[in-house]
């Protein structure tokens, strides 16, 4: 038995021995300041993670405004909201995914695609169809080639189905009007080329309608003045 018994007197004591102190360890004080600082301190992972729900927030928001923005357009609004019966709030925006967003921008950025290509590729058919005779021209007389082809209904039935058919790319709209200044600008050229050209013939036509009646004159002189001389 580990206690230890004394005597006092007549009365018996039971002295419990002595426990060894436990050693307290003192804290550095770079230790107490990260615990401090804890709660306000970000690992590296985690300020990723929170930038990555920034950058997501950014970008949900932009297209959001977009979206509002075609839909409150002067020029394209009534139809979105007509045609695709989108009519939506930002609060009804900002609850949907990103995914379904991008569903509605791509079905908006479509509707509109497949509006204005159409006429741009019926203007581009034409300009080319322009181009392509005024450049055979120069070997071929082709004239009025452009006018013909514009009024085959074999050839709009084929242009119809290609347009059906095709798969049309979401072109950027800096693009498109790249196309459209150039297009214009070449048509432009091409009027001003034919007015030009037309304006020669005439003027040929012109100067050969005055040269027959010259020579007929000169003609009829002659002919007087044989007539004049045999009478003699």
């Amino acid at each position: 038995m580990d206690t230890k018994s004394k005597d006092i007197g007549k009365t018996k004591t039971t002295v419990k021995p002595k426990m060894p102190k436990k050693s307290k360890k003192n804290m550095t004080k770079e230790q107490i300041t990260n615990i401090m600082n804890m709660n306000q301190s970000q690992t590296p992972a985690q300020q990723a993670k929170y930038s990555s729900k920034d950058n997501k927030l950014n970008i949900k928001e932009d297209k959001v405004m977009r979206v509002l923005n075609y839909q409150n357009s002067s020029r394209f609004g009534p139809s979105v909201r007509k045609e695709l019966k989108f009519n939506y709030t930002r609060d009804q925006l900002m609850k949907k995914s990103l995914d379904q967003i991008d569903n509605v921008l791509y079905r908006i950025r479509n509707f509109l695609n497949n509006r204005g290509m159409n006429g741009i590729y019926e203007q581009m058919v034409r300009t080319s169809a322009i181009g392509y005779e005024n450049i055979v021209s120069e070997i071929y007389d082709i004239e009025g080639f452009s006018d013909m082809l514009m009024q085959n209904p074999a050839f709009w039935d084929a242009f119809e189905r290609w347009k059906i058919e095709r798969t049309l790319p979401d072109i950027p709209p800096s693009l498109q009007l790249m196309y459209i200044v150039g297009s214009t600008t070449l048509i432009a050229h091409m009027k001003k080329t034919s007015l030009e050209h037309d304006s020669e013939i005439k003027k040929q036509m012109m100067k050969n309608k005055k040269n027959n009646e010259k020579n007929k004159d000169e003609d009829k002189l002659k002919t007087k003045l044989s007539a004049g001389v045999k009478l003699s």
